[in-house]
């Protein structure tokens, strides 16, 4: 129907349709009527450019399109199908985003500035996020690992507030088999590996129940037998890590020899080390138990023994403490020279390896972070402010007749993905200059959770910051706007809003600062206290 119509025109009646969000069949009967329209002007001897100036500006045209053809039927929007207004709602919608990437790629500078204002926030704050997912929020990778727990020995007013445990107690301990499943010691054991070439190799010695607490299973052998915990050291078990680097992942290492610090012993097998804990162990060589204890065994101030144990599956934590603590009340009772003012207890597992100050820390940077989002929120909030005061006249008319403020979503959907690729570097950064006794932060990247958390920031923050000139523009009366010219003044409404975003960001800059002072205080703090333990 617009085929014979010149290209300005066509493209004219073409928009006024789009923006009118008509069903199908109005769509072809207004279009025919406009197309009619234009082909009787130029048969008249009007110009492309008098028809295109008398029709006017395409949203105008189309609001009062829409209006019209609502009214003239009974029931107005109600009279359409659940499918129609499924159509017409995807058509307004597809519609929305292209006029907002349009106004977009119109404006590169402002989408520009305000992409990277907001990257800049989003990307540290996902950064961040990985470390605080990798290190807090993420599951051992041990088979039913919230079971697992450190059995430990404090004494407040010693200052000790997590040691190791004593042997004696530890036997004691595995006897209570209503709350343990398995517990078991370990130590650490520095050794020279002979060989092409020769090399210092660390591994832990380990009591009988140790890879049953864990539920490791070999990659390759067998584990220890009872009977190997007995007499001399004669056997070891490799780490995969250490297996694959070393000796080539041979399948056929079990029941090979190898010299340790001058002594020969067999490999009867291959464990993944990141199956227990902890993961340093390049090897374990089986902790040798006596037939019958030793006088340094039995004493109850003997605290040389880090025990790891797993409760039983319907014991929790909570009553595991409690049990313990009832346990050593009533040696410190039979022993009050050596005892007095200790307590047991137990930790899990993964609280134990993060500590009790490295959680605060990480999540007061998050929150840090998360001052400076807002700070780049405000900033960009006030550019689209500034920015709809000099469009007043489009904007209103375009919400006037329902559109979304899809524009504003979009530039804060567009720095979370500019933001995701700042985080990667940002990862790769903190990896580079944090400490290297950070438990699991090699764990920290860029997976789905941080894509998730990128898009939510990005939407939450669209949707908090970004809502107010579309909003503001809803309020408006068209007419009215229309009337008032095509200048840039904005609303007093508008000026106060800027007023306000610029109050707020001092205020978050101010909060930002002190925050950060107090943080870089309690850092020293915490690093030249006495933890309690080693």
């Amino acid at each position: 129907m617009t085929d014979r119509l010149p290209e300005s025109l066509r493209r004219l009646v073409e928009e006024t349709l789009q923006l009118a969000h008509l069903d199908p069949e109005d769509q072809t009967a207004v279009g025919r009527d406009l197309a009619d329209h234009f082909k009787d002007g130029l048969a008249a001897g009007r110009t492309v450019d008098e028809l295109a100036a008398r029709f006017g500006a395409p949203a105008v045209a189309a609001g009062l399109i829409a209006e019209s053809r609502s009214a003239s039927r009974p029931g107005g929007s109600h009279r359409f199908s659940k499918e129609k207004r499924m159509a017409r709602f995807a058509g307004s919608l597809r519609a929305d985003v292209r006029y907002a990437v349009r106004g977009l790629v119109r404006s590169p500078g402002f989408t520009v500035i305000a992409a990277l204002t907001l990257a800049l926030g989003i990307g540290v704050n996902t950064a961040i996020f990985s470390v605080v997912r990798a290190t807090l929020l993420s599951s051992l990778p041990l088979a039913d690992s919230h079971l697992l727990v450190r059995p430990y020995f404090r004494n407040v007013a010693r200052g000790f507030n997590r040691t190791s445990v004593t042997y004696i107690d530890l036997t004691e301990w595995r006897e209570q088999t209503d709350i343990f499943e398995a517990v078991a010691h370990y130590g650490r054991i520095g050794v020279d590996l002979e060989g092409d070439p020769p090399a210092r190799t660390f591994g832990a010695s380990v009591s009988e129940d140790f890879f049953k607490v864990y539920r490791a299973e070999p990659v390759l052998g067998r584990l220890f037998a009872p009977e190997e915990h007995v007499g001399d050291q004669t056997v070891v078990i490799l780490a995969r890590s250490f297996w694959e680097s070393r000796f080539g992942a041979d399948p056929d290492i079990p029941g090979t020899t190898i010299r340790l610090s001058g002594r020969s012993v067999t490999v009867v097998g291959v464990v993944d080390e990141t199956r227990t804990w902890p993961t340093y162990p390049q090897f374990w060589i089986p902790r040798i138990t006596p037939a019958s204890m030793t006088n340094d065994m039995r004493r109850r101030d003997n605290f040389n023994r880090s025990a790891v144990a797993r409760l039983r599956d319907d014991v929790s934590i909570e009553q595991a403490s409690v049990r313990l603590g009832e346990m050593s009340a009533r040696v410190a009772r039979d022993n009050p020279v050596t005892r007095e003012g200790w307590e047991a207890d137990v930790a899990g597992l993964r609280e134990w390896i993060v500590g009790l100050q490295l959680p605060v820390t990480l999540w007061v940077l998050l929150a840090a972070a998360t001052f400076v989002l807002l700070i780049a929120c405000t900033n960009v909030a006030s550019l689209l402010a500034t920015r709809s005061a000099g469009r007043r006249r489009q904007t209103a008319i375009r919400v006037a007749m329902g559109a979304s403020p899809w524009q504003s979503l979009l530039i804060f959907v567009l720095g979370g993905g500019v933001g995701l690729a700042f985080a990667s570097g940002g990862v790769n950064g903190l990896l580079a200059i944090a400490p290297t006794n950070i438990p699991r932060i090699t764990g920290a990247g860029i997976q789905m959770a941080e894509f998730a958390f990128a898009l939510a920031m990005a939407v939450v923050a669209g949707l908090g910051f970004g809502m107010y000139p579309a909003l503001k523009a809803r309020k408006e009366d068209p007419s009215r706007v229309l009337r008032e010219g095509t200048g840039s003044s904005e609303s007093r409404g508008t000026g106060r809003f800027r007023r306000a975003l610029v109050v707020v960001e001092v205020a978050l800059s101010v909060i930002l600062l002190v925050g950060a002072g107090l943080m870089i205080r309690s850092l020293g703090a915490m690093n030249s206290n006495d933890p309690g333990f080693r």
